[in-house]
C-alpha cells in the first residue's frame, strides 16, 4: 500500500467518525442539559426551559462552524498525500528541462559527429552510452547493429536531443549540439520508430501532421515516395479515409508507410528509423525497405536494426556492445 492510499483511508475514517459525532452533539447537549435542569432545579426547572431553548439555539449554530472547521481539517488531511506528490512532481532536482535559444538550423552541409560522447540518464548511473566517437557523413546511411540494451536507440534520443550528453560533444558542421536552437533542429529531422503514432483522424491529416500547411500535392508525393500511394487510392475515400484510433483499421506494413510519408513530408536534413522494419513481414518490409532505399540516395540516414536486409546497403555498419561501438565497417568489407 502506498503513501497516498494509507493517508485516503486513513482521512475516509476521520471523516467517518467526526460528522456522525458533530451531528448528535446537539442532541447530546440538549438531553444532557434537560437531565441535569430535572435533577438540580427539580420543579422549578421550568422556568429555566425559555434560558434553555436559547442556549441550545446558539448551541445549534455554533455546531455549524464548528462541523465546517471539521471538514476541512478533513479535507486538508485527504489531500495532503496529493500535494506531497504533487510537490516531488514539481521538484527541478533530478529534471532536465527543454533548453531554448541557440543558433538556428538550416541544413547539414559536412557531417554530424560524436566526439567521446557519453550518457547516464541520472547522475551517479552507470553510463548507458561510453566513449562514442562516430562521423555520419552528409548523403551518407549509417546503420547501428546490435543486441537489445547495446545502447542503439540511446544515440538516437542524443541525436534528437532528448537527452544532452553527460561527457562529450555531438557536432553538427563543427558546431556543438548544445549550441543549436532544439526547435529549429528538431523540425529538420525525420523519426520513425517500430511503434507509429497514427490519429483517429484521415489519412491525409496523419501523413501531414507535424508539416503545417503540406498541400494536397504535397501529401500525395510523399505518400508516393513512401509506397504508400497504392494502397491508399485503393480505399473507398482514399486521403480522407479514417483509419482509427492508432491506425487500427490498417496493416502494420500500412500504418508503418504512413509513418514513412509523414517523416518524408518534411524533407528531413536527418532521416532515424528505429527497427522501422523489425514487426513487418516480408512483403511489408520489402515495400518499405524500397520506400526507404529511393530515399536514401539524397538524404542523410541513421539506421537502427537487427536485420541485414535492412542494413545491407548502409555505407558504414557499427556493431554496439554495452553502449560502445565495438566494431565498424561495410557489408562489403565483410
Amino acid at each position: 500500500m502506498n503513501m497516498l492510499e494509507a493517508n485516503t483511508r486513513s482521512s475516509t475514517r476521520l471523516s467517518s467518525i467526526i460528522r456522525p459525532v458533530t451531528n448528535f452533539l446537539p442532541i447530546g447537549m440538549i438531553a444532557l442539559i434537560a437531565g441535569m435542569s430535572m435533577i438540580v432545579f427539580g420543579a422549578r426547572s421550568s422556568g429555566v426551559l425559555p434560558s434553555l431553548v436559547t442556549f441550545v439555539v446558539a448551541l445549534q449554530r455554533l455546531n455549524g462552524s464548528f462541523g465546517s472547521v471539521a471538514e476541512n481539517f478533513t479535507a486538508l488531511n485527504r489531500n495532503s498525500a496529493s500535494i506531497e506528490r504533487l510537490n516531488e512532481i514539481l521538484e527541478p532536482g533530478d529534471k532536465q528541462y527543454r533548453r531554448k535559444g541557440g543558433i538556428a538550423f538550416g541544413k547539414i552541409t559536412r557531417d554530424i559527429e560524436f566526439s567521446d560522447v557519453s550518457l547516464a540518464y541520472l547522475p551517479g548511473d552507470k553510463p548507458a552510452v561510453r566513449d562514442v566517437t562516430l562521423k555520419i557523413r552528409r548523403g551518407d546511411t549509417v546503420a547501428l547493429v546490435g543486441a537489445s540494451g547495446a545502447a542503439k536507440s540511446s544515440i538516437a534520443d542524443l541525436l534528437v536531443g532528448l537527452y544532452d550528453p553527460s561527457q562529450g560533444k555531438i557536432l553538427v558542421d563543427g558546431v556543438d549540439l548544445m549550441d543549436i536552437d532544439l526547435q529549429s533542429w528538431q523540425q529538420r529531422l525525420g523519426v520513425v520508430s517500430q511503434d507509429t503514432f497514427l490519429f483517429d483522424a484521415s489519412i491525409a491529416y496523419n501523413i501531414a501532421f507535424g508539416t503545417p500547411g503540406a498541400t494536397d500535392s504535397q501529401i500525395e508525393a510523399a505518400a508516393a515516395k513512401a509506397q504508400a500511394a497504392g494502397f491508399i487510392s485503393a480505399l473507398p475515400k482514399g486521403y480522407e479515409t479514417l483509419i482509427g484510433e492508432s491506425g487500427y483499421r490498417l496493416s502494420g506494413g500500412q500504418r508503418q508507410r504512413i509513418s514513412l510519408a509523414r517523416a518524408i513530408l518534411r524533407e528531413p536534413e536527418l532521416l532515424i528509423l528505429d527497427e522501422a522494419t523489425s514487426a513487418l513481414d516480408s512483403q511489408s518490409e520489402r515495400l518499405v525497405q524500397e520506400a526507404i532505399e529511393q530515399f536514401e540516395r539524397q538524404h542523410t540516414v541513421l539506421v537502427i536494426a537487427h536485420r541485414l536486409s535492412t542494413i545491407v546497403n548502409a555505407d558504414l555498419i557499427c556493431v554496439m556492445e554495452a553502449g560502445k561501438i565495438v566494431e565498424r565497417g561495410s557489408h562489403i568489407d565483410s
